[in-house]
């Protein structure tokens, strides 16, 4: 389950965060293409349940983010449905006590059938501003259940657990954005008229060659042609597929287009060979990097030592993702590095993640897991000064620099499938000589 900050929301009556597709870049939502920007002006249709007062009962093995050791979750806090995850299990997973959970999936099932939830819906959970962060006490979630329906639960004055089904028209569109990079990435996308869902989806696409700390300098240049779906107004609801996007910084000109294969959206540039690689760069959620590859003075032992590693530093409690697809062969404690987790990709890359403060549910050795899968959340366990992810490459059984790996990429097109990629090229070409409404 991955979360994202965007924005304030508050329902009924103003407007609900936005959130992109999955952070595995593979994944789409199930029920749609598209995903909310905003919220639509409800129409009360309520089913409405007691609201009772609620104590802070954690249920084991989650995050409790009272703790001040640990970080609370985003407010609003947007996540996507993992497979085989309930709904009381999602909230109970960003610290919400199991009693306040079962009321509010009390309340929302007279709107819509929880058994139905499935894997990449989206879910935004807020908290009361008066309680937050040291008690998390919900007072508004909209869970995404079709490209044009939402299910709002809100607390109403009377203290009652309300949830109801909203649906409005919307109509699709697409749009071509474009700008130059004056201050962050984000703020300049925003500013240029792209939502925090493409942006963020397009920022993960980028990850696979682009250093968002080092590479981006004011002045760099951009480009999206990407879908919506507007309401009757004109503003976007819903965000969608990205057929396009240039980046251009001083290191290199990006581009890529999207393409189907196997039903599935991949991104490929125009040699045909997928963006996607073997290996993320940066596994762990919002981190910076706070010790690169090399020989340092260790903050502990106070001497010279190899540093075989890249260290993220983020608050405890955030997550860490499975930099590709692999087999866990260690889990466990491991003398200075604390709490640890190693993942063997293939005959020739492994990858080792260190001080944890905790594995996610389910993880074990042996373990099968998927690239930009939860797999446990950073800590200080080990021989640590802070709270921090160490993350290693493994080339050959050599420790290796995270950041000069030359890791390969996940495929190349070849044949018919290049044939057809040439022709979908073409058509995303004419689109960018075309005149787009600009978001």
């Amino acid at each position: 389950m991955v979360l994202f900050i965007i924005g304030a929301l508050t329902l009924p009556g103003n407007d609900i965060a936005p959130q992109l597709e999955d952070t595995h870049i593979q994944a789409q939502l199930q029920q749609s293409e598209y995903e909310p920007v905003e919220e639509a002006n409800p129409t009360p249709d309520k089913a409405a349940v007691k609201a009772e007062p609620t104590t802070k009962q954690e249920p084991e093995g989650t995050i409790k983010p009272q703790q001040s050791k640990i970080a609370p979750p985003a407010n609003p806090a947007i996540v996507e449905v993992e497979a085989g995850q309930t709904f009381v299990g999602v909230l109970t997973d960003l610290g919400i006590d199991n009693r306040q959970a079962n009321l509010i999936a009390l309340s929302i099932n007279k709107a819509f059938d929880l058994r139905k939830l499935k894997q990449g819906q989206e879910i935004v959970v807020i908290f009361d501003e008066q309680e937050y962060p040291d008690d998390l006490v919900v007072t508004n979630i909209a869970l995404q259940t079709g490209v044009q329906d939402t299910v709002e639960f809100y607390i109403n004055d009377a203290g009652e657990y309300q949830s109801k089904l909203t649906s409005i028209p919307l109509t699709p569109k697409t749009i071509s954005v474009s700008g130059d990079i004056k201050g962050s990435f984000y703020q300049s996308a925003i500013k240029a008229g792209l939502t925090p869902n493409i942006i963020t989806k397009l920022t993960k696409l980028l990850s696979y060659d682009v250093d968002f700390q080092r590479d981006i300098r004011a002045g760099d240049k951009f480009k999206v042609i990407c879908d919506v779906m507007v309401d009757q107004t004109g503003k976007a609801q819903r965000s969608g597929r990205i057929h396009y996007a240039m980046l251009k910084t001083r290191f290199d000109n990006i581009e890529f287009y999207s393409f189907k294969n196997g039903g599935v959206d991949n991104y490929y540039d125009k040699k045909g060979r997928n963006i996607r690689k073997a290996l993320l760069r940066t596994p762990v959620e919002a981190a910076r990097i706070s010790s690169r590859f090399g020989p340092r003075k260790h903050p502990i032992l106070g001497y010279n030592k190899m540093h075989t590693g890249v260290d993220f530093a983020a608050p405890t409690g955030t997550k860490i993702y499975a930099a590709g697809d692999g087999k866990i062969t260690r889990l466990g404690r491991n003398g200075g590095y604390g709490n640890y987790i190693k993942i063997r990709h293939n005959a020739k890359y492994s990858t080792a993640y260190a001080h944890l403060h905790k594995y996610a549910k389910g993880m074990r050795k042996g373990s099968y897991v998927k690239q930009g899968q939860v797999i446990g959340y950073v800590g200080s366990t080990g021989m640590s000064t802070g709270p921090h992810l160490h993350y290693e490459v493994h080339e050959n059984g050599k420790k290796v620099n995270p950041q000069a790996a030359r890791i390969p990429i996940i495929d190349s097109l070849g044949g018919k499938q290049l044939k057809a990629f040439k022709s979908r090229m073409k058509e995303i070409d004419k689109m960018l000589g075309t005149s787009l409404d600009n978001g």
